[in-house]
């Protein structure tokens, strides 16, 4: 499941470990189901109950997270500053 599913989706319309629980409990509910067949077991319920990267992965995702929050802030900054010169424009022209 881990190596067929990404853990955070890529795009909002692609099952992802973490972000489709009920799909993916499904899904292994049913290859859990297909494996006990021939032993004449039952599988009523299966989902993941921790979810968590590889420690070597951890790290890497930390400083993707840390990029993306400073790419935010950096982009609000930059907002806020069109924005001001667009008002300090808008005066201009007034007078």
């Amino acid at each position: 499941m881990a190596s067929r599913y990404a853990h955070d989706p890529p795009n909002k319309n692609e099952i992802a470990l973490r972000s489709h629980p009920q799909q993916i409990a499904h899904i292994l509910k049913q290859e859990i189901q297909l494996r006990l067949d021939r032993a004449g077991v039952t599988v009523y319920e299966a989902r993941i109950s921790h979810l968590a990267y590889a420690q070597e992965i951890a790290s890497a995702m930390l400083q993707r997270q840390q990029a993306t929050a400073i790419f935010a802030a950096c982009s609000k900054i930059v907002e806020g500053a069109v924005g001001m010169v667009e008002m300090a424009l808008e005066r201009l022209r007034e007078k």
